[in-house]
C-alpha cells in the first residue's frame, strides 16, 4: 500500500503545471500559445477564460491605427521591477504575456513583432492590456503605439453587470462620475480625458455594481476600488 503522504505528493504532482508546460516551445509559423524568441509567451489559447467575477481587463491609451510590422508597447517605469504585462483579444482567444521589456528610461517597452496579430486579423481597438506593479495590485497605463489624451477602461464579465455608480477620486475629491448603466454581459468600457491641470499622482477608479448570477442570485459589490498612476506626460 502507497504512505498517505506519497499519495498527497502525487496528487500535489498531477495538478501542477510547471512553467516551460504552460508556455511551450513551438513552431515560430503556428499561431499557438508558445514562447517566441526567448523574449515572450504569444498566440491563441486552447480555450476562452470564462468568469462570472468582475475584471478589469484593460487599462490603456493609444490613438490607434492599422499595425505594421511592429507593435510598440510602452509602460511607464516607476521601479526598477518591471510591472506585470497581459495583452489580450478575447474573441480570438489571443493572449501575450511573459515579455522581456526593455528599460528605456523613463519606459519600459516591448517592440512586439506583428506576425501572429496579422495572421489572426486582429485590429488594434481588439486589443485589451493591463501592467500591473506592487503586491497592491497598482495599475499603469499601457501605451500601445503612440497615446492619446485618454485613457480607456475596460471591465469584462461573463455575468451580467450593471454599473449603479463609477467615480475617478483623487485626494477624496471626486473628478468624474458616470451615469449608472443598464445590465449586461460583456465589456464595459469607461473613456477618460484627465483635465490638463491634473498633477501627478494615485488615482482611484471606484464603483458599486450589481452581478446577477446564473442562478438568480444577486451579488452587490460596494466601494470597490482600482488604484492606477496618472502623469500627464504619458498621454503627450
Amino acid at each position: 500500500m502507497i504512505p498517505r503522504f506519497l499519495l498527497a505528493l502525487l496528487l500535489a504532482w498531477s495538478l501542477y503545471i510547471p512553467p516551460a508546460l504552460a508556455c511551450p516551445q513551438g513552431s515560430l509559423s503556428s499561431n499557438s500559445y508558445i514562447r517566441r524568441n526567448n523574449n515572450r509567451c504569444e498566440g491563441v489559447k486552447s480555450r476562452r477564460p470564462v468568469t462570472t467575477s468582475l475584471e478589469l481587463v484593460s487599462f490603456t491609451s493609444s490613438t490607434g491605427g492599422s499595425i505594421g510590422n511592429t507593435l510598440q508597447i510602452r509602460i511607464p517605469k516607476l521601479s526598477t521591477t518591471p510591472p506585470r504585462v497581459v495583452v489580450r483579444a478575447f474573441e480570438e482567444r489571443y493572449h501575450l504575456d511573459r515579455m522581456i521589456l526593455s528599460d528605456r528610461g523613463s519606459y519600459y517597452v516591448f517592440n512586439l513583432p506583428t506576425d501572429v496579430l496579422r495572421r489572426l486579423n486582429i485590429d488594434l481597438n481588439s486589443l485589451r492590456a493591463t501592467a500591473v506593479t506592487g503586491s497592491q495590485r497598482l495599475y499603469l497605463p499601457v501605451i500601445i503605439q503612440q497615446p492619446s489624451n485618454q485613457y480607456r477602461f475596460v471591465f469584462s464579465s461573463d455575468a451580467n453587470v450593471r454599473f449603479t455608480r463609477v467615480e475617478i477620486i483623487k485626494d477624496d475629491q471626486v473628478l468624474v462620475n458616470w451615469l449608472p448603466q443598464t445590465p449586461r454581459r460583456g465589456e464595459k468600457p469607461f473613456l477618460w480625458t484627465p483635465p490638463p491641470s491634473l498633477t501627478e499622482g494615485l488615482y482611484e477608479f471606484n464603483y458599486d455594481a450589481e452581478i446577477e448570477r446564473t442562478s438568480g442570485s444577486l451579488e452587490i459589490i460596494t466601494d470597490r476600488s482600482v488604484f492606477f498612476k496618472h502623469n500627464p506626460n504619458w498621454l503627450r
